[in-house]
């Protein structure tokens, strides 16, 4: 997510735009209004699956001063060119040096000074898990960033782009939550221009979108625990990952007829990026605190219930995961996003330890705000609990086997939670 080395002619160019009077803002408005669009027809009371819908991030400038665009090329478009949005040039003399990497090249000369107000962006066409995209390579220009998965270490949990869970099965921490890039392998790819994993897709700044937009939701994958879905530390402040980079494409609209120009940023939500980790133990132990419990389960960091089904007790491994399935509460989540000045964060943190992650922790970690906080609910219902057939196991990074209750201290034994139906399965999903 961030631009490509090739910056031969450092041309700033206006895209065509008679916007009207230069900007004059409200005290203390925000410049930028951000809107996040979903299907309106879900409104108030329908509902989504946990995948495959569209989450749209609209900033929209009324009376804009410009768009403006860095290496304009008559061949290739503006497609994965540096753009801006100036919503204010109080001077009326637009001087862009600080778009250009260099810092040399004004859009006009002769100007006193540099007085716009203007955000970043990247007109991105398709951005997802698997797409390898040059844009990411750290060796393509400035600055260095590469969105990959951060390998699982002891010593940064705090730091992790991912969230890892200690399974029951073995001392490995695998990576679980929404598909991301994925890891480095210097192995199999020993340049990084071959290595699919440099796809600029999962959690942290979108570089290559739109740098200083920041979404978060207090839910799986954004929360940042250690392998055992425990907070890292009760001395250090709470964090969440910031999920700007799950953003699929970057799309811009010129001038409405109410003045109004847009650039707009769309999620196509995969799999676990609004759902909850969930640990399950079916092995339970019979002398234990939970030895009447058929089984235990653990949603993100909060507490261990113990649980009882019939059906979990003594039935085939897809039945009883699937009726564990059914067991868990609908996902109710919030989403939230704000845009920055500059590049956004990786992390959210709770500046100041109260529990939330609002406004006030990002301009307590020295951010500026150019919008509005904004704010979507979301419903979703798991497609699989929908589905006609029961012969299919539900998704392997929602339920993940985890020995909660230290029945297994020596490895994997018992009667651990499992589920395979040994080949694939079609699935009918009636809504209803």
């Amino acid at each position: 997510m961030h631009t490509s080395s090739r910056r031969g002619c450092e041309l700033l160019f206006a895209i065509a735009i008679a916007l009207l009077a230069p900007n004059a803002f409200a005290a203390g408005k925000p410049p930028v209004k951000l809107v996040i669009d979903a299907p309106e027809t879900v409104k108030p009371r329908g509902e989504l699956l946990t995948e495959g819908w569209a989450l749209t991030f609209s900033l929209e400038v009324k009376k804009a001063v410009a768009f403006v665009a860095e290496d304009v090329s008559e061949s290739s478009g503006d497609a994965n060119k540096r753009q801006a949005l100036v919503y204010k040039d109080p001077d009326g003399c637009l001087d862009m040096r600080s778009l250009s990497e260099s810092g040399t090249i004004p859009f006009e000369t002769g100007c006193t000074g540099q007085d716009e107000g203007f955000f970043e962006f990247y007109f991105d066409t398709f951005d997802t898990a698997g797409r390898h995209e040059n844009l990411c390579l750290s060796l393509s220009g400035l600055p260095p960033y590469v969105l990959i998965d951060a390998p699982f270490t002891l010593m940064s949990i705090q730091d992790l782009n991912k969230q890892y869970v200690l399974g029951a099965f073995s001392a490995t921490r695998r990576p679980v939550g929404a598909k991301s890039g994925g890891s480095r392998n210097t192995t199999a790819f020993p340049f990084e221009s071959d290595d699919p994993a440099f796809d600029c897709y999962g959690y942290g700044a979108d570089v290559n979108g739109v740098p200083g937009l920041v979404v978060w939701a207090d839910i799986g994958g954004f929360k940042v625990m250690d392998e055992n879905l425990n907070g890292t530390d009760s001395g250090v402040v709470r964090r969440l990952r910031n999920g700007a980079g799950f953003i699929t494409n970057v799309t811009t609209v010129l001038l409405d007829k109410k003045n109004t120009s847009y650039v707009k940023a769309t999620i196509i939500v995969p799999l676990g990026l609004f759902e909850p980790i969930i640990a399950i133990d079916t092995d339970i132990d019979p002398s234990g605190p939970f030895q009447t419990a058929d089984y235990l389960r653990k949603m993100d960091d909060g507490p261990i219930e113990a649980l009882n089904n019939a059906t979990v007790a003594g039935d085939s491994n897809v039945a009883r995961a699937r009726a564990i399935s059914r067991d868990l509460p609908p996902i109710r989540v919030r989403v939230k996003a704000v845009l920055v000045e500059g590049t956004a964060p990786d992390f959210i943190n709770d500046f100041n330890m109260d529990g939330k992650f609002t406004k006030a922790d990002l301009v307590g970690q020295g951010y500026t705000l150019l919008s509005n906080v904004a704010k979507y609910k979301i419903r979703e219902m798991r497609a699989h609990n929908i589905e006609a057939s029961e012969l299919r196991c539900p998704p392997t990074g929602m339920l993940v086997a985890k020995d909660l209750d230290g029945a297994d201290p020596g490895g994997p034994g018992g009667d651990i939670y499992v589920c395979s139906t040994g080949s694939a399965r079609s699935g009918r999903r009636i809504p209803r």
